[in-house]
This record gives C-alpha cells, sequence and structure tokens, in this order.
C-alpha cells in the first residue's frame, strides 16, 4: 500500500511538473500576445492605443518590457523604454513603477481630437485612485523641447507632487483638491541655488463643459533665456534678456477640447526691463523706460506667443548716433520674434553745415520688425517727420511736411523720403542709405523743385530782411553726399546743383524778368563751402529804362559777401554792350 502511494505521489509530481514545463513554454511562446493585452487592460477606455509590446520577462505579479509603443488617437506615437507594469497595474497602490524612457514623436497631423480636458480629469483624480503610488521616469524626449529628466510623481491623497528636471531647472508642481471639487495648485521652477525663476499658482474649477482655468504668475525671464531659445520662443541673436513679468492669466478646456489650447495672460513689466541683440557685429540694446500692462496670448503645443502693450518707452543704444526716448504705441509682437508697433521720438540740436534744426520729431504708425537666422530687418512705410525751427546760415525757414519709407537690416538703413511745404511750391524727394558695419552712408536729392509763383522767395524764410524778392519762376537742386562716422567724428563730403529757370522778381524800385543760372557748390566738413562760377542769363531789367539780354559769368564769395562778375554783356536801348 506505501509503495503504492509513493508510485501515486511520483506520478502526480512528474504530470504537475510537465503541466507547469508546458505552462510556462506556451507563456514564454506567447508572452507578447498575453503582455499586450495586459498593457490593453491597464489603459482601459481611453484616447491611447497600444500597437506593439517587446517583452523582457513575465511574472505572476509583473510584466518586464523592453517596449511599449503607443499611438494617440491624433495619431502621434509614443515609445517607452524599460518599464515594469503591475499585472494589475489599476490597483496599483503603495507601488513605485519605473520606466527608463518616453519618446514623442508627433504623427501627421499636427492637431488631434485628444481630450485634454479628460486627460487632465484623470491626472487630478489619480491620488484617489490610486493613494501612494510612486511613477518614475529617467528621461522624457519631447520634439523641439530641452531633455526632461527624473520626472517622479507621488500620489499623496493630501499633497500630490511632480517632480522633473529640464535643462537646470527644478520643476515642482502641487495639487489639492479643495471642498468644492475644484482644484488648487503651484508650478515652480527653480535653478540648483534656488532662484526661482517661475512662479505659478492656478485654480482649475471643472464644470459640465471641462474646467475653467485662473491663476498668477510670475516670471523672471533672465534665467529662462536658455530655455527660451531651446525651444524656438526667442532667438538666438537675444542674448540678453532681463525682466520680471507678473500678471494674471486665464484659460477654460472644453470637455471635448481639441488642441491647440490658447492660454491668456496680463502682465506688468518692470521698468528695468532691458534686452541685448547680437547679429554678426552689431550689439543693440534696448532698456524700457515705462509701459502699460501687457496683454499675451501663449498656444500649447506649440509654444507659439504673442503679446500686445498699448503704450511704452524704449531706450536704444549701440547704435553709431545716440537716439533720444522712443515712445511705442499699439505694440504687437510674435514668436520669432516678429513685432508691429507705432513709435515717436524727437532729436534736438541738429547741425549739418549751414542746416540748423532745432528738434525734429519722427511719428511712425506701423513699424516692422522681424528676426531670423541672425539677421534683422526693419520697414517703416509713411513715417512722418516734422522740423522744428529749421534754419539755414542763421535765417529760419519754412519747415516742409516731410514722410518718408524707412527700411533697414543688420547691415544698412535707408529711407527715401518726400518732402513739400503744406500749400504748395517746395516738393522733391531725397534718399538716403547708411552702411551699419563700415559706418558710411550717402545721401542724394533730386527732383526738388521750387514754384516761386507760389512760394515767394521771402515766404521761404520766416524773418526775410531784405528789399528784394523772387516772385516767379522755377527753381530746382540736386545733391550728393557722402560720410562717415568714426568714434564721436563726423566727416562729409559732396556736392549740390542749384537751377534758375525764368525767375523773376524785384529789387527795391528795379524789376527782373527771365533769369536763368545753374550754381555748382562743394561741400567738405574739412573747407569752407565753395561756389563755383556760374553763368546767368536775364531777359529783361527794367531800371527806368529796359535792359535786356544781359548775359555773364558770377562767382559768389560767401566769407566776403560778394560776387565777382565776368563776361558780361547786354543790350540798353537796343545797343549792345560788353565788358571784360
Amino acid at each position: 500500500m506505501i509503495r503504492k502511494g509513493i508510485r501515486l505521489t511520483v506520478i502526480v509530481a512528474i504530470a504537475l511538473l510537465v503541466l507547469i514545463s508546458a505552462t510556462a513554454y506556451f507563456i514564454n511562446l506567447y508572452r507578447d500576445s498575453i503582455a499586450l493585452e495586459v498593457a490593453r487592460s491597464a489603459l482601459g477606455e481611453s484616447d491611447v492605443r497600444v500597437v506593439d509590446v517587446s517583452v523582457e520577462s513575465i511574472s505572476s505579479n509583473e510584466v518586464r518590457f523592453d517596449e511599449i509603443t503607443l499611438e494617440l488617437a491624433a495619431g502621434g506615437i509614443i515609445s517607452i523604454d524599460g518599464v515594469t507594469l503591475p499585472v494589475r497595474f489599476r490597483g496599483l497602490t503603495d507601488s513605485t513603477l519605473h520606466i527608463d524612457t518616453v519618446r514623442f514623436e508627433p504623427g501627421a497631423a499636427d492637431t488631434g481630437p485628444i481630450r485634454f480636458a479628460a486627460g487632465l480629469q484623470s491626472f487630478l483624480q489619480a491620488p484617489a485612485a490610486t493613494p501612494g503610488a510612486t511613477i518614475r521616469i529617467d528621461e522624457v524626449l519631447l520634439p523641439d523641447m530641452p531633455l526632461i529628466r527624473d520626472v517622479a510623481w507621488h500620489a499623496d491623497l493630501l499633497n500630490p507632487t511632480l517632480r522633473a528636471t529640464v535643462g537646470t531647472f527644478e520643476l515642482i508642481t502641487t495639487t489639492t483638491e479643495d471642498d468644492d471639487g475644484a482644484f488648487r495648485g503651484s508650478l515652480r521652477a527653480l535653478l540648483p541655488d534656488d532662484t526661482e525663476a517661475v512662479m505659478l499658482g492656478f485654480r482649475l474649477a471643472p464644470d459640465q463643459e471641462g474646467f475653467l482655468v485662473r491663476g498668477t504668475i510670475n516670471l523672471a525671464l533672465e534665467p529662462l533665456l536658455p530655455a527660451l531659445h531651446a525651444i524656438g520662443a526667442v532667438p538666438a541673436e537675444v542674448t540678453g534678456l532681463i525682466s520680471t513679468l507678473s500678471g494674471v492669466f486665464e484659460f477654460r478646456l472644453e470637455a471635448d477640447e481639441t488642441l491647440p489650447v490658447e492660454v491668456q495672460a496680463t502682465f506688468d513689466t518692470a521698468s528695468a526691463t532691458a534686452v541685448t541683440y547680437r547679429a554678426e557685429d552689431a550689439v543693440i540694446g534696448l532698456s524700457v523706460a515705462a509701459t502699460t500692462p501687457v496683454d499675451a496670448v501663449a498656444v500649447y503645443p506649440s509654444l507659439d506667443w504673442s503679446a500686445q502693450i498699448a503704450r511704452s518707452s524704449v531706450e536704444i543704444t549701440g547704435m553709431d548716433f545716440d537716439l533720444p526716448v522712443v515712445r511705442l504705441r499699439n505694440s504687437e509682437c510674435h514668436s520669432g520674434i516678429s513685432c508691429r508697433t507705432g513709435l515717436d521720438f524727437s532729436y534736438g540740436d541738429v547741425a549739418i553745415s549751414d542746416l540748423t534744426i532745432d528738434a525734429v520729431t519722427v511719428n511712425a504708425g506701423a513699424v516692422q520688425f522681424d528676426s531670423r537666422d541672425n539677421e534683422w530687418t526693419v520697414s517703416s512705410p509713411g513715417t512722418r517727420i516734422t522740423l522744428n525751427g529749421p534754419a539755414v546760415a542763421g535765417r529760419h525757414v519754412v519747415a516742409p511736411a516731410i514722410e518718408a519709407d524707412v527700411s533697414g537690416s543688420n547691415e544698412r538703413v535707408s529711407a527715401v523720403v518726400d518732402f513739400s511745404t503744406p500749400e504748395g511750391g517746395l516738393s522733391g524727394r531725397a534718399g538716403l542709405s547708411h552702411d551699419l558695419a563700415a559706418a558710411t552712408g550717402t545721401f542724394t536729392l533730386q527732383s526738388a523743385a521750387l514754384e516761386f509763383d507760389l512760394l515767394n522767395l521771402s515766404a521761404i524764410f520766416t524773418d526775410w530782411p531784405y528789399d528784394w524778392d523772387v516772385t516767379a519762376g522755377r527753381g530746382t537742386a540736386g545733391a550728393e553726399f557722402g560720410w562717415s562716422m568714426a568714434d564721436s567724428d563726423f566727416a562729409y563730403k559732396g556736392s549740390m546743383a542749384l537751377t534758375a529757370d525764368s525767375l523773376a522778381g524785384r529789387y527795391a524800385d528795379i524789376a527782373f524778368l527771365g533769369f536763368s543760372s545753374r550754381l555748382d557748390i562743394e561741400v567738405d566738413s574739412e573747407t569752407p563751402l565753395a561756389l563755383k562760377p556760374a553763368r546767368f542769363d536775364v531777359a529783361l531789367v527794367d531800371i527806368g529804362f529796359p535792359v535786356e539780354d544781359i548775359s555773364g559769368v558770377a562767382t559768389p564769395y560767401i566769407d566776403d559777401s560778394a560776387v565777382e562778375v565776368s563776361s558780361l554783356s547786354m543790350t540798353v536801348l537796343g545797343t549792345p554792350i560788353a565788358m571784360s
């Protein structure tokens, strides 16, 4: 009987061994399929689908995956490497889930029907569903984003906390449920020395439509600059960004929300805000002297942003010439950077040779600035320039209305200027170009004309002291100047041509008609003004009797207030007269 019992025990043991071996072989043979079902069961009804798994090992308590591939409803792919998933994951309590790497690759469509509000709801309710659980991820790789390391989420019922490291920042997020079902929390970004770059306080109020999210934000932009470079929110040419933004934000997440999501915020900027812009050898500094609140919109997940400022005052340094405080209005900027603004500024005590101006005021309604690939461009069509107190050789002159189309880049600034007097008479066009690297430029005057029938010579000067005038005919002017700027020295050189065509006027009681001539002038900052001899013709001078067909050559001397006349000829009472 004993021998029969032993024999039966041995048979049962062998049968169990064969059964266990066959089961182990069967599980090992189909472990990928089994693990796939376990993973799909863990995700349940969600917008995420398990499409592939690669299993390292399976036990009665957990499945060790080499890789899990997930597909989002929008088409994006999430690859998870090195994860240990408990078989009963949805019952995870006081356990730790460790993942080596999470990698996201967006699908063909940038946006899709991702139920963002539902995902946020699941995240907020997770501590109650899995109390005490901890999830650790070594690395998270997202497109166009810095590496995210050492992610750790702990489902504490009272104070659930998410931590991560991005670049040199430690991110800490906490959320707490209030009695009314809303959630409040904070997000902080700290440097290794505990400097707080970001402080975000928020309140998430759920309703039937989704979430209403409101909060306060405080940003220190200087330590955030490397991160802003990395995500493309600020171009690499911005090498300094000192500012603190404090404000409030608000956005809604509808229950059926699809990406992208817009977040609206209003900031107050500190008056100490300063920006340093570097492109090739040009370094430009912008310092904000005063500003009104900033209305901003940020878009997730693209991280594109825009900002609007009603009014601000900016000091600009680093140019070849000093600019006064510039007042900006209706400014709007977009990530990139691309900005559009109106501006006003005044520049006083301008002096160029014999031309002096008490102040030059500039008003521009549509200045466009763009920065891309280490280059910047700016344009300002229809810019109005007002001259206050212009004078020539100490004599004040009437100020024309000036409109300019201005354009520039990190290499060159140029402008095309149209000018005219309000009642007509004076009109013309000028061109200006300045090479920023070489600190050299040119100025050309073309199509400048003065119609004396509409604007007498005496009317051009507000304090005309002479007993002579030009009251008819046409005068034209052309000029071409070049300059160079070295340190504080301003050197210029060029030429000007003045042409008179059929002028008429008077000198005391003497009248004249049909005066025509051309005067060429050489201008040099190192020498006195030089006027070349000019031929002239006069149809008629009435000195009590007619003197006709006058012609000759005149050489003006500015310093002596004198004119030398040679080769003079005329007709007096029908008799030709010539003088040497």
